[in-house]
Protein backbone atom coordinates (compact mmCIF):
# COMPACT_ATOMS: atom_id res chain seq x y z
CA UNK A 1 0.00 0.00 0.00
CA UNK A 2 1.16 3.34 -1.15
CA UNK A 3 -0.27 6.63 -0.93
CA UNK A 4 -0.09 9.47 -4.11
CA UNK A 5 -2.30 12.93 -4.30
CA UNK A 6 -4.14 11.86 -1.11
CA UNK A 7 -5.18 8.81 -2.72
CA UNK A 8 -4.14 5.56 -0.91
CA UNK A 9 -2.79 2.68 -3.69
CA UNK A 10 -3.65 -0.75 -3.21
CA UNK A 11 -1.82 -3.52 -5.79
CA UNK A 12 -3.95 -6.43 -6.50
CA UNK A 13 -3.08 -9.38 -7.84
CA UNK A 14 -4.40 -12.24 -10.42
CA UNK A 15 -2.94 -15.49 -9.91
CA UNK A 16 -3.99 -19.32 -10.23
CA UNK A 17 -3.56 -21.90 -13.09
CA UNK A 18 -3.30 -21.81 -16.51
CA UNK A 19 -6.39 -21.65 -18.10
CA UNK A 20 -8.58 -20.88 -14.87
CA UNK A 21 -9.81 -17.59 -16.56
CA UNK A 22 -7.81 -15.19 -14.82
CA UNK A 23 -7.25 -12.77 -17.81
CA UNK A 24 -10.58 -12.97 -18.71
CA UNK A 25 -11.87 -12.05 -15.28
CA UNK A 26 -9.41 -9.30 -15.24
CA UNK A 27 -10.81 -7.68 -18.87
CA UNK A 28 -14.14 -8.19 -17.69
CA UNK A 29 -13.55 -5.83 -14.23
CA UNK A 30 -11.37 -3.68 -16.13
CA UNK A 31 -14.11 -2.62 -19.43
CA UNK A 32 -17.17 -4.26 -18.20
CA UNK A 33 -17.10 -6.45 -21.19
CA UNK A 34 -16.68 -9.77 -22.01
CA UNK A 35 -13.31 -10.63 -23.29
CA UNK A 36 -13.67 -12.39 -26.79
CA UNK A 37 -10.53 -13.60 -27.33
CA UNK A 38 -7.77 -12.42 -24.33
CA UNK A 39 -4.30 -11.54 -25.54
CA UNK A 40 -0.97 -13.09 -24.27
CA UNK A 41 2.10 -10.84 -23.63
CA UNK A 42 5.47 -11.66 -22.78
CA UNK A 43 4.86 -9.71 -19.67
CA UNK A 44 2.55 -9.15 -16.75
CA UNK A 45 -0.16 -6.76 -17.67
CA UNK A 46 -0.69 -3.43 -15.16
CA UNK A 47 -3.90 -1.25 -15.14
CA UNK A 48 -4.58 1.27 -12.69
CA UNK A 49 -7.99 3.05 -11.95
CA UNK A 50 -9.78 4.47 -9.09
CA UNK A 51 -12.59 3.39 -7.12
CA UNK A 52 -14.69 4.59 -4.15
CA UNK A 53 -14.83 2.60 -0.86
CA UNK A 54 -18.38 3.51 0.71
CA UNK A 55 -17.60 2.78 4.23
CA UNK A 56 -15.40 4.73 5.32
CA UNK A 57 -15.85 6.54 1.85
CA UNK A 58 -12.15 7.06 0.65
CA UNK A 59 -10.66 7.03 -3.38
CA UNK A 60 -8.36 3.95 -3.43
CA UNK A 61 -6.26 3.65 -6.74
CA UNK A 62 -6.11 0.10 -7.38
CA UNK A 63 -3.02 -0.73 -9.45
CA UNK A 64 -4.63 -4.51 -10.75
CA UNK A 65 -1.36 -7.14 -12.23
CA UNK A 66 -2.48 -10.18 -14.46
CA UNK A 67 0.47 -12.57 -15.10
CA UNK A 68 -0.25 -12.33 -18.82
CA UNK A 69 0.62 -16.06 -18.83
CA UNK A 70 3.77 -16.49 -17.31
CA UNK A 71 2.51 -19.28 -14.85
CA UNK A 72 2.24 -21.39 -18.57
CA UNK A 73 6.30 -21.47 -17.98
CA UNK A 74 6.23 -21.83 -14.46
CA UNK A 75 8.04 -18.52 -13.98
CA UNK A 76 7.33 -15.03 -12.41
CA UNK A 77 9.15 -12.15 -11.18
CA UNK A 78 9.69 -11.54 -7.34
CA UNK A 79 8.61 -8.01 -8.46
CA UNK A 80 5.00 -9.34 -9.42
CA UNK A 81 4.88 -10.67 -5.80
CA UNK A 82 6.29 -7.88 -3.75
CA UNK A 83 4.15 -5.53 -1.98
CA UNK A 84 0.67 -7.05 -2.74
CA UNK A 85 -2.33 -6.09 -0.69
CA UNK A 86 -5.08 -8.57 -2.29
CA UNK A 87 -4.64 -11.39 -3.90
CA UNK A 88 -7.36 -13.15 -6.11
CA UNK A 89 -6.56 -16.73 -6.29
CA UNK A 90 -8.47 -18.04 -9.44
CA UNK A 91 -9.46 -21.59 -10.04
CA UNK A 92 -11.83 -23.00 -12.27
CA UNK A 93 -14.81 -25.16 -11.18
CA UNK A 94 -14.50 -28.02 -13.49
CA UNK A 95 -11.06 -28.81 -12.75
CA UNK A 96 -10.16 -30.23 -9.29
CA UNK A 97 -6.30 -29.66 -9.85
CA UNK A 98 -6.60 -25.99 -10.04
CA UNK A 99 -8.23 -25.42 -6.69
CA UNK A 100 -6.01 -27.48 -5.04
CA UNK A 101 -2.88 -25.88 -5.87
CA UNK A 102 -4.51 -22.90 -4.55
CA UNK A 103 -3.87 -23.86 -1.45
CA UNK A 104 -0.37 -25.49 -2.33
CA UNK A 105 0.93 -23.23 -4.72
CA UNK A 106 -0.63 -19.86 -5.30
CA UNK A 107 -0.97 -19.22 -1.49
CA UNK A 108 2.24 -20.06 -0.55
CA UNK A 109 3.71 -18.35 -3.28
CA UNK A 110 1.86 -14.81 -2.89
CA UNK A 111 2.26 -15.25 1.30
CA UNK A 112 6.36 -16.18 0.65
CA UNK A 113 7.20 -13.82 -2.59
CA UNK A 114 5.38 -10.25 -0.96
CA UNK A 115 7.10 -9.99 1.87
CA UNK A 116 4.01 -9.36 4.16
CA UNK A 117 2.02 -11.52 6.24
CA UNK A 118 -1.32 -9.59 6.07
CA UNK A 119 -2.22 -9.50 2.06
CA UNK A 120 -6.31 -9.82 1.91
CA UNK A 121 -7.08 -13.13 -0.27
CA UNK A 122 -10.10 -13.14 -2.35
CA UNK A 123 -10.63 -16.74 -3.45
CA UNK A 124 -12.75 -16.59 -6.90
CA UNK A 125 -14.43 -20.06 -8.48
CA UNK A 126 -14.60 -19.32 -12.03
CA UNK A 127 -16.67 -20.83 -15.08
CA UNK A 128 -19.94 -20.71 -13.21
CA UNK A 129 -21.31 -21.15 -16.84
CA UNK A 130 -19.80 -25.30 -16.38
CA UNK A 131 -22.35 -26.44 -13.95
CA UNK A 132 -23.01 -29.42 -15.65
CA UNK A 133 -19.04 -29.87 -15.49
CA UNK A 134 -18.43 -28.80 -11.87
CA UNK A 135 -15.87 -30.85 -9.62
CA UNK A 136 -15.82 -28.64 -7.36
CA UNK A 137 -18.32 -28.31 -5.06
CA UNK A 138 -19.66 -24.39 -3.71
CA UNK A 139 -19.95 -25.64 0.01
CA UNK A 140 -15.83 -27.14 -0.07
CA UNK A 141 -14.62 -23.40 -1.85
CA UNK A 142 -17.04 -21.67 0.98
CA UNK A 143 -15.53 -24.20 3.56
CA UNK A 144 -12.15 -23.56 2.66
CA UNK A 145 -12.23 -20.12 1.99
CA UNK A 146 -13.90 -19.53 5.43
CA UNK A 147 -11.39 -21.59 7.48
CA UNK A 148 -8.37 -19.44 5.77
CA UNK A 149 -10.01 -16.21 6.25
CA UNK A 150 -10.79 -15.39 2.55
CA UNK A 151 -13.62 -14.10 0.92
CA UNK A 152 -15.41 -16.07 -2.20
CA UNK A 153 -17.33 -15.51 -5.15
CA UNK A 154 -18.55 -17.99 -7.55
CA UNK A 155 -18.26 -16.70 -11.31
CA UNK A 156 -18.36 -16.98 -14.96
CA UNK A 157 -16.22 -14.10 -17.21
CA UNK A 158 -18.22 -14.86 -20.10
CA UNK A 159 -21.42 -13.45 -17.89
CA UNK A 160 -20.82 -9.38 -17.77
CA UNK A 161 -22.90 -8.43 -15.71
CA UNK A 162 -20.82 -10.40 -13.16
CA UNK A 163 -18.17 -8.11 -13.23
CA UNK A 164 -20.14 -6.99 -10.32
CA UNK A 165 -18.92 -9.61 -8.71
CA UNK A 166 -15.47 -8.69 -8.46
CA UNK A 167 -16.50 -5.66 -8.04
CA UNK A 168 -18.14 -5.97 -5.06
CA UNK A 169 -15.61 -7.99 -3.39
CA UNK A 170 -12.69 -5.79 -4.37
CA UNK A 171 -14.62 -2.49 -2.60
CA UNK A 172 -15.56 -4.40 0.22
CA UNK A 173 -11.82 -5.58 0.72
CA UNK A 174 -10.37 -1.97 -0.01
CA UNK A 175 -12.73 -0.62 2.57
CA UNK A 176 -11.23 -3.02 5.14
CA UNK A 177 -7.76 -2.26 4.57
CA UNK A 178 -8.66 1.68 4.40
CA UNK A 179 -10.88 1.21 7.96
CA UNK A 180 -7.30 -0.98 9.34
CA UNK A 181 -5.43 2.34 8.25
CA UNK A 182 -3.31 0.51 5.52
CA UNK A 183 -0.37 -1.63 5.99
CA UNK A 184 3.21 -0.44 7.37
CA UNK A 185 5.03 -2.84 6.04
CA UNK A 186 4.97 -0.93 2.24
CA UNK A 187 3.47 2.52 2.94
CA UNK A 188 6.24 4.19 1.80
CA UNK A 189 6.52 1.91 -1.28
CA UNK A 190 5.42 2.68 -4.94
CA UNK A 191 4.11 0.31 -6.38
CA UNK A 192 6.69 0.05 -9.74
CA UNK A 193 6.31 -1.59 -13.35
CA UNK A 194 7.26 -5.39 -13.52
CA UNK A 195 10.98 -5.70 -14.01
CA UNK A 196 12.63 -9.13 -15.79
CA UNK A 197 15.33 -9.20 -12.66
CA UNK A 198 14.54 -11.91 -10.61
CA UNK A 199 12.71 -15.23 -11.49
CA UNK A 200 10.88 -17.69 -9.23
CA UNK A 201 10.85 -20.88 -10.64
CA UNK A 202 7.10 -22.93 -9.63
CA UNK A 203 7.62 -26.50 -10.04
CA UNK A 204 4.41 -28.25 -10.80
CA UNK A 205 2.35 -29.87 -8.16
CA UNK A 206 1.40 -33.67 -8.71
CA UNK A 207 -1.98 -34.30 -8.13
CA UNK A 208 -2.24 -36.04 -4.68
CA UNK A 209 -5.79 -37.52 -5.70
CA UNK A 210 -5.18 -41.19 -6.21
CA UNK A 211 -7.41 -44.05 -7.04
CA UNK A 212 -7.37 -47.24 -4.86
CA UNK A 213 -5.00 -49.46 -6.53
CA UNK A 214 -7.46 -51.79 -8.03
CA UNK A 215 -9.68 -48.68 -8.70
CA UNK A 216 -10.61 -48.69 -13.36
CA UNK A 217 -8.44 -45.19 -15.21
CA UNK A 218 -11.96 -44.33 -15.80
CA UNK A 219 -13.49 -44.98 -12.15
CA UNK A 220 -10.92 -42.97 -11.24
CA UNK A 221 -11.50 -39.93 -13.22
CA UNK A 222 -15.52 -39.99 -12.41
CA UNK A 223 -14.68 -39.59 -9.27
CA UNK A 224 -11.72 -36.93 -9.41
CA UNK A 225 -12.55 -34.33 -6.68
CA UNK A 226 -10.63 -31.89 -5.18
CA UNK A 227 -11.68 -33.04 -1.15
CA UNK A 228 -9.30 -29.62 0.02
CA UNK A 229 -11.00 -27.65 2.64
Amino acid sequence: MASAGGAMQLKVLFVGDVDVGKTSIFELYRTHEVAKSPKHTMDPVIKSFNIVTMTPHTTVELHLYDTAGQERHKTLTRQFYRNADIALLVFSIDDGDSFHHIEQVWKQEVLKRSEKDDVKMILIGNKADLYEERVNDISTSEQYARRHGMKFIEMSAIRKDDYQKVDSVLRETAAEIVHQGGRSSSTNEEHRPVQRDEVIHIEPVPNPIHAAPNEPQQEQQKNKRCKLC
